[in-house]
């Protein structure tokens, strides 16, 4: 095994003592634990949402999607074979000639939870992989691409949902009340005059 193909499956595997550490989910790489990983992710999206965006903040973001891009990776390892390998500095993942990148695609992921869910994602990589085998059973090359999947995804700018405090509504339905009566006992006052 190649150290980088060694390296990812080290950090998968702290993925795995940290979903369950952090936050009480099992992954164990079944298809069943995607669902898991999304909504860790989606903890992490409100997490990350309040932290200024500054250099160590992008850093933060990007450890940790090294982190569940690596389990999400070593997932399609399982399911499809493949090897890491570096394009420039980053970790793709090759699987029958195609370049995935799991850890830019949960780096975005983590930036707007909006954006294609986990599940999605690798629905559009089986059936890359799908067209690539049938490419190479026809004898033909198959064209070896950079996971466009992330590339169409845009991120957009989401808000925390409001909560209303109740301390608040109960200060304002108190004040709404007294007013309700003011204005009847000041109707009364003038209609019995």
């Amino acid at each position: 095994m190649s150290e980088l193909n060694e390296e990812m499956k080290i950090t998968a595997d702290y993925a795995i003592r940290s979903a369950i550490d952090r936050f009480g989910l099992l992954l164990d790489f079944s298809d069943i634990s995607l669902t898991a990983l999304e909504s860790i992710l989606q903890k992490i999206y409100w997490e990350l949402s309040g932290v200024p965006k500054d250099r160590g903040s992008n850093e933060l973001i990007y450890n940790t999607a090294m982190i569940w891009g690596a389990y999400l990776g070593e997932f399609m390892r399982m399911k499809w074979g493949g090897t890491w390998v570096f394009e420039g500095v980053e970790q793709i993942l090759l699987i029958n000639n195609l370049h995935f990148s799991p850890i830019n695609y949960i780096y975005i992921k983590i930036l707007d939870h909006r954006n294609p869910s986990v599940k999605a994602y690798l629905l559009d990589a089986n059936w890359n992989i799908s067209a690539s085998i049938i490419d190479l059973s026809q004898k033909k090359n198959p064209v070896s691409h950079v996971d466009k999947f992330t590339h169409r995804i845009k991120s957009k700018p989401t808000k925390k949902p409001w909560s209303i405090d109740k301390d608040i509504v109960a200060i304002v339905l108190i004040y709404g009340v007294i007013f309700f009566l003011i204005i009847v006992f000041i109707i009364l006052l003038i209609y019995n005059s």
